[in-house]
């Protein structure tokens, strides 16, 4: 091969799931090319060193979690292939990069609802783990694949205020057509996410404005 392998293809030959003509191929290159020898040997000392998404994540909180996924969204969002099954389990993160390696296409919570039903990897499908992984802990629960695509059918509930929830329930619409154009626009949305629209900000402040009245009443009343 003239074309220098992808830093996912050779994070595949490093955990083993790249599949053996590729490996092939890979591995030949690999004996001619210094560079990629060079940034195997980057990728294999990030997998030792570096922790899965999961385990880094636990008990962190929205604003870190968000932070990390930055960057991992970021390297994403370059690419046109889709990776087809994204978790936190299959993310490391060492000192100074990110290795997105591949996984074994098993259902999870992670799971867009199309691929549930049988339809191919896809962006939109690559964009609803993202957001689901960015959630801190699964937004839907099921214990078989057909559970999960039923429940996934319906928004999950909000877990609190935070603004950028809206950004990630529409990241994961049942609809692939309904979610965020790209990942490049989903990044977008997260570092600027929508506020309370002024109508709403005009409501609260009339509400407001009455309670602090009533309040001022009553106390001159007693």
């Amino acid at each position: 091969m003239t074309e220098c392998p992808s830093a996912n293809e050779l994070a595949e030959l490093l955990d083993g799931t790249i599949t053996a003509d590729r490996r092939t191929t890979v591995e030949r290159h690999l004996d001619a090319c210094l560079a990629c020898t060079d940034l195997i040997a980057e990728l294999a000392r990030g997998i030792t060193t570096g922790v899965t998404v999961r385990t880094w994540q636990a008990g962190r909180s929205r604003a870190e979690i968000i932070a990390k996924w930055r960057r991992v969204v970021a390297q994403l969002a370059t690419s046109t292939v889709a990776h087809g099954a994204l978790s936190p389990d299959c993310i490391s993160i060492g000192d100074d990069d990110i290795v997105i390696a591949s996984a074994h296409a098993v259902p999870s919570p992670y799971t867009a609802v199309e691929q549930l039903h049988g339809a191919a990897p896809s962006l939109a499908a690559d964009q609803f783990a993202v957001c689901a992984s960015l959630a801190g802990n699964p937004p839907f629960h099921g214990t078989t694949p057909g559970a999960l695509a039923v429940v996934m059918m319906t928004p999950p509930e909000p877990p609190d205020r935070d603004p950028i929830y809206a950004v990630l329930a529409r990241g994961l619409a049942a609809d692939p057509a309904s979610r965020w154009p790209d990942l490049a626009t989903l990044l977008a949305a997260l570092d600027d996410p929508p506020r309370r629209s002024a109508r709403v900000r005009w409501l609260i402040a009339v509400v407001l404005a009455i309670a602090a009245a009533g309040a001022t009443w009553w106390i001159g009343f007693r």
